[in-house]
């Protein structure tokens, strides 16, 4: 009779167990989906420092770090003095094709300024600044004009 009730305990365990993994995966899962989605500004991005967001503004300027870094600085205005800077180090460049080798998103290129443009990542604070490190080329989108 013990023979029997060890497989019931164990299924009812496993069944429990299986419950628990499928609930947790769809609150992850969920959750994930509403950070992705959540725009903020630059001038917002300081409050969010450490987490995943996605933080929208036009392109104020575009330049090169003493580490050959693409830097791309953008805030909600132009004559805004809160921005967020895009990092996109050296060694990731060839992920960008489009804009390294872009004439109109070139190091100190102007054609861009006034962009809007999204950039999906963790936000830190680094050398004094709000950035996000951009490593692959879907973390940057262009926002279309309504």
């Amino acid at each position: 009779m013990a023979s029997l009730e060890t497989p019931v305990i164990s299924y009812r365990l496993v069944v429990a167990l299986g419950a628990f993994l499928v609930s947790a995966a769809l609150a992850s899962s969920s959750t994930g989906c509403r950070l992705e989605s959540e725009k903020i500004t630059p001038g917002q991005a300081a409050a969010h420092v450490g987490k995943s967001r996605t933080v929208c503004g036009q392109i104020i300027r575009i330049s090169r770090g003493a580490d050959l870094a693409m830097l791309i600085d953008i805030a909600e205005r132009p004559a805004e003095d809160t921005m967020l800077t895009i990092v996109i180090r050296e060694h990731d460049r060839d992920k960008f094709s489009d804009l390294a080798s872009s004439k109109t998103l070139g190091f100190g290129s102007t054609d861009e300024l006034g962009r809007r443009v999204c950039v999906t990542g963790l936000i830190q604070f680094k050398q004094g600044g709000i950035q996000i490190a951009a490593n692959d080329a879907r973390q940057i989108q262009y926002e279309t004009v309504k």
